[in-house]
């Protein structure tokens, strides 16, 4: 078994990991004659390792355009043949990439990007939340903000148990 990573205009397997290596959300190394890199959403900056960002690749089998389409194409192909994939990754110090998500579940709140998965998975980490599961909603000041959709533990329903405000002091405590 071999873990592989690719996408329909990138038209082949551009990283894999060695046969029967398995790592959770890691997309491996990059193939021969794969040039992958992690580049940052708001500067443009190439990031190192750890830092998260855009995954960029520049490969031979790469697609030229999308079929009468330009402006598809400049989303997604830059000018100096870069393909932005839309995926959010990290590499680490032996240059094997993870996969974090996709750029289109992140949202703009108060000048950041934010990750409706990081702010689930703080919800999860709170000793009375059974569920959780967060969407961006349009505001009027902010861009975006996060609605969360809460299930509480049966021993935390009920009045006077867990507030709207302990469950947002909750996240906000945790960095988000």
């Amino acid at each position: 078994f071999r873990s592989m990573y690719g996408a329909t205009e990138l038209s082949n397997v551009i990283s894999w990991m060695p046969r029967d290596t398995m790592e959770h959300m890691t997309i491996g190394f990059p193939a021969p004659n794969v040039q992958m890199k992690v580049v940052d959403l708001d500067t443009g900056k190439v990031l190192g390792p750890k830092e998260h960002g855009e995954l960029w690749v520049k490969s031979p089998t790469n697609m030229r355009a999308y079929y009468n389409n330009p402006e598809a194409t400049a989303e997604v192909i830059t000018p100096d043949g870069w393909l932005r994939t839309g995926d959010i990754v990290y590499y680490d110090e032996t240059g094997r990439f993870y996969v974090v998500e996709r750029i289109k579940q992140f949202f703009h709140c108060m000048g950041r990007q934010v990750a409706q998965s990081e702010i689930e998975a703080v919800l999860l980490s709170h000793e009375g939340v059974e569920e959780a599961a967060v969407i961006d909603v349009p505001h009027s000041e902010y861009s975006d903000v996060a609605k969360a959709f809460v299930v509480l533990k049966p021993s935390y329903r009920g009045p006077g148990r867990i507030r709207t405000q302990e469950l947002q002091q909750f996240v906000m405590g945790n960095g988000i």
